[in-house]
């Protein structure tokens, strides 16, 4: 009981943790949206992270159950830790993600648009399409000299060029763009993140029934507490759930993206929960065989 009691906690420091560095992360995004190359800067109020701030709580759960899943691995305790976890992802799914729903719905309905700086600076280069511009006087527009590259053409002197020729949405500066440069496994994340957060509004906004079957992904999430005693190596163990995890999401992207069953959206949902369901069953049964080999194989070694 005392260990079930600490793995909830554990949950709410970790899912607090979380959300304070995505609020932290997503505020120095934004900021760096405002940068100029030579330009004081401008800061942006931290209320600018609040609209996103659902979303980051919802993946703070999400993420923080997967957390409190792999601690499990390997305990001494047989099944009450395994439990509460599966208990903990299901929480996430049915009450904290809800109440992100909600809270987007009543308070953040409006999107914020994060206007752009429009000014550029003097002395520095600029790659503009074909071109290298440097600005001589900056400003909201700018004086320089364009120069082709690749050719041997003569430079040539440009007046009242307009910030937003210097710009890279959505940064303020190209320059900035040019040095911040997002690795692209972050950009697929965010991607899928906004894919399955937008599948996930338009079940809310269907109804609650709707919302539930969209839910169903959280009985293979769950499922992979199954997993925490599969192994006999711990760190192989957490490998294992990590790739049943990404299972569990691919396969749900691909059966929204292809539409398995070839159904309308208000009828494809009863097959989407017997599809997770199937899922929950097969990462169960993997865990249940993983756990007896395991077993065996130490029992042999003693």
């Amino acid at each position: 009981m005392k260990h079930a009691l600490f793995l909830i906690l554990k949950f709410v420091v970790l899912h607090f943790l979380l959300l304070l560095v995505a609020c932290v992360v997503y505020f120095l995004m934004l900021q760096s949206t405002q940068v100029v190359a030579g330009e004081p800067l401008v800061f942006l109020p931290f209320s600018a992270v609040f609209p996103a701030l659902p979303l980051m709580l919802a993946c703070a759960s999400l993420t923080a159950g997967f957390w409190v899943q792999s601690s499990c691995v390997r305990t001494e305790a047989k099944f009450i830790p395994q439990c509460v976890s599966a208990l903990v992802v299901c929480a996430a799914w049915l009450l904290v993600i809800p109440a992100c729903a909600i809270l987007q719905e009543r308070f953040f309905s409006q999107e914020q648009h994060i206007v752009p700086q429009e000014r550029v600076s003097a002395g520095y280069f600029r790659r503009l399409e074909e071109s290298v511009f440097f600005a001589t006087r900056g400003g909201k527009t700018a004086d320089g000299v364009f120069l082709r590259t690749g050719s041997y053409e003569q430079p040539v002197l440009v007046h009242d060029i307009p910030a937003e020729a210097m710009q890279s949405h959505p940064y303020s500066d190209s320059l900035v763009a040019e040095a911040i440069q997002t690795p692209p496994f972050l950009l697929f994340l965010a991607r899928e993140t906004m894919f399955f957060a937008g599948i996930g509004q338009n079940a809310w906004n269907e109804g609650k029934t709707a919302w539930l079957y969209f839910a169903s992904m959280c009985l293979p999430f769950a499922a992979i507490s199954a997993l925490t005693r599969s192994g006999t190596w711990k760190l192989k163990t957490i490998a294992f759930m990590l790739f049943a995890f990404t299972v569990v999401v691919c396969a749900n992207r691909l059966y929204y993206t292809y539409d398995m069953f070839k159904m309308a959206s208000s009828s494809r949902d009863i097959p989407h929960a017997v599809f997770n369901a199937l899922l929950a069953a097969i990462i169960v049964l993997a865990g249940v065989i993983g756990t007896v080999v395991s077993a065996r194989r130490t029992g042999d070694d003693e």
